[in-house]
């Protein structure tokens, strides 16, 4: 029984080596001129209004919209 163990795992280990790692996002990057204005769209369940907080000190909120959790500023 313990040679099965050892060759389960090892076979796990060369598994996770082998396997190819791939990105999660790509990140396009404008080329000219940007204006300094963000889109945010926060995941379900972060509380907005944290943020829009931590925002406010060192930036402005221009946008606050309720049908997506997000906003936009400068």
């Amino acid at each position: 029984m313990p040679f099965l163990y050892r060759i389960l795992a090892l076979s796990t280990v060369v598994a996770t080596a082998l396997a190819a790692v791939t990105p999660l996002h790509t990140v396009e990057k404008f080329q000219g001129v940007t204006n300094g204005k963000f889109i945010v769209k926060l995941k379900d369940g972060v509380p907005k209004a944290k943020i829009l907080e931590q925002v406010a000190q060192g930036g402005k909120v221009t946008h606050d919209w309720n049908i997506i959790n997000g906003f936009a500023g400068v």
